[in-house]
């Protein structure tokens, strides 16, 4: 699919923050924080990006933030 979409793929070297921290990030946060606030990942995602202010980008939610800059 990846060809198809004339995608390249790069890989990274895991546990690397320095080529992958923004997954990385993501990722501790889903460590830490999900918890037995959340059924499922789907409720933890919404909370994430609805509702969990983000230091990153000034205390906005992610969806808020992106919604800024449109």
């Amino acid at each position: 699919m990846l060809k198809e979409l004339e995608i390249i793929f790069v890989p990274s070297k895991r546990r690397h923050p320095q080529t992958n921290g923004k997954m990385e990030k993501f990722f501790h946060i889903l460590d830490t924080e999900f918890d037995e606030r959340f059924e499922t990942l789907e409720e933890f995602f919404y909370y994430y990006n609805n509702e969990r202010p983000s230091e990153a980008v000034d205390y906005m939610t992610p969806n808020q933030a992106y919604k800024k800059r449109l």
